[in-house]
């Protein structure tokens, strides 16, 4: 297990162990550093650092909150109704929650899968898989992009495991900042919180770890009462800092990217709880009019019920001894649904138009159903974007692999061999999205290029797992080798009869 990024010979058994967690719902961990900056041991050049790293965190704090909120269907339609249609009290009776922020994020990530990396050099290839295998990159991955598309940044940092190899670990934008480097085009240092603890019986965990990425030193800050803080250098070497920014849609003005929640996102997703919270009273409207009697004295109306007026199949009435003329019971026209409903689909079509997600995702159904032309059409936005979510990612997975081989073999990110450098990080094609099509792809490629048939590549791409490509290669070797003994056995046995 990861020990706050000391390596295996200069650990001294004095730290705890385990991730920053949320230990309960009603224990979240305060993100509170308290003066982190005047940490035991730390220099007057990294104080300075970690100041400014906290000030960003800060910074950037109520917005995250604010983004994962909408994330997580979180905002209620009391938070956001104009309270013109819609009573205060009545707004809060009704649990309207709007999915699609969600829908925003998970329509593009989905389609991004990161299938490891691929080298032509046998043991840079054999090393890129054991870091691979012993990280599970491939499914930490598919975690993290969730994170990277919500918040517009994930961080990838590294440390030693219990072998002193490398080990690699993600952290959203709620636990992990950085400072960018726009000479060099990279990070210039970062932290991340690793652990959380209690101190004095306060009620909060509060952060107990913190490492901060240097580009010499991974400074362990351990935090050994509700104030004070103990700094550990740890030298890694590398050359640069051990931590890589996963980012999305990063540009010159946003180098840490920008969330798929955006500002547009957020403002229709409260338009469409309003239009839901509308929708809810007028169905209930709808399924329960309202009634009126005509010719009622006031003695009569005080023995009737409301509700059983409404609800009742029969109703008796009596007569106005005023007048003799018998009660009448007439009903107010119900509102129409079509116009929540017409509003609903029109927010759709914005929310759709925003994000790229085809509105046939968002639970809207149209009145004509869409072609198969136009549903492809639709989706050529998505997937450019998710085109360029892939790009950015194969970059930053490929630094993740070379500070990892450089790790391993202890030395810096420059001094690695020149074939440890040749290899890059491989997505699918988010083009071939079902099994069908990639295999139709597949076997078209296939005729074109014989020799393409029966590699590795080709069944990959037919969906099949390693396991089974494995097991397909070594029983076409067994049968190789079976056919040559036969062909060999066949032309010996023809030579003794000569």
């Amino acid at each position: 297990m990861d020990e706050y990024a000391i390596p295996p010979h200069e650990r001294d058994g004095g730290y705890r162990r385990g991730p920053v967690v949320h230990r309960s719902e009603d224990a979240p961990v305060n993100l509170s550093f308290g003066s982190i900056e005047t940490a035991e041991g730390l220099t007057d050049v990294d104080a300075a650092r970690v100041a400014e790293l906290v000030e960003v965190f800060n910074r950037v704090a109520a917005r995250n909150r604010r983004l994962m909120r909408y994330y997580n269907a979180d905002v209620t339609l009391p938070e956001v109704n104009l309270g013109f249609a819609l009573d205060e009290r009545l707004a809060k009776s009704l649990d309207v929650r709007c999915g699609w922020p969600a829908k925003a994020v998970s329509c593009l990530v989905t389609r991004s899968v990161f299938d490891g990396y691929v080298a032509s050099d046998p043991e840079v290839r054999g090393e890129l898989h054991a870091i691979t295998r012993d990280n599970a990159l491939v499914q930490a991955y598919n975690r993290a992009r969730y994170s990277e598309a919500a918040l517009g940044v994930t961080f990838a940092t590294l440390s030693w495991s219990e072998e002193g190899r490398a080990r690699v670990r993600f952290h959203t934008a709620q636990t992990a900042t950085a400072v960018w480097d726009g000479t060099r085009g990279r990070l210039a240092y970062g932290l991340a919180v690793i652990d959380s603890a209690k101190y004095n019986n306060d009620s909060d965990w509060l952060p107990s770890v913190v490492n901060v990425y240097t580009d010499d030193h991974i400074i362990v800050l351990t935090r050994y009462d509700s104030t004070h803080w103990r700094a550990r250098y740890v030298e890694h070497g590398l050359g640069r800092p051990p931590m890589v920014a996963l980012v999305n849609e990063p540009t010159d003005r946003k180098p840490f990217g920008r969330s798929r929640v955006s500002a547009t996102v957020m403002s229709i997703t409260d338009e469409a709880l309003r239009t839901m919270g509308r929708m809810s009273m007028s169905s209930e409207l709808f399924t329960y009019p309202q009634k009126y009697v005509l010719g009622l004295t006031d003695d009569l109306v005080k023995d009737l019920d409301s509700f059983t007026l409404a609800m009742n199949k029969v109703i008796k009435l009596g007569v106005n001894p005023e007048t003799g003329q018998n009660a009448d019971v007439k009903q107010f026209a119900a509102s129409s649904m079509e116009p929540h409903l017409a509003t609903l689909r029109s927010l759709a079509t914005l929310f759709a138009g925003e994000t790229a997600c085809p509105v046939s995702e968002l639970g809207v159904i149209t009145d004509n159903p869409s072609s198969a032309e136009a549903i492809l059409a639709s989706k050529e936005a998505l997937l450019t974007l998710v085109e360029a979510f892939n790009a950015c990612n194969q970059a930053a997975l490929y630094t993740v692999a070379e500070l990892c081989l450089a790790l391993n073999l202890g030395t810096s990110v420059d001094d690695l061999p020149e074939e440890y450098h040749d290899f890059e990080a491989h997505f699918k094609s988010p083009t071939l999205a079902s099994l069908a099509s990639q295999t139709d792809a597949v076997v078209k490629i296939a005729s074109v290029d014989p020799s393409f048939a029966g590699t590795d590549v080709f069944y990959s791409l037919l969906g099949l797992d390693s396991a089974t490509i494995r097991q397909i290669q070594d029983q076409k070797t067994r049968n190789a080798g079976q056919a040559m003994l036969s062909e060999l056995l066949k032309g010996g046995g023809n030579g003794d009869a000569t």
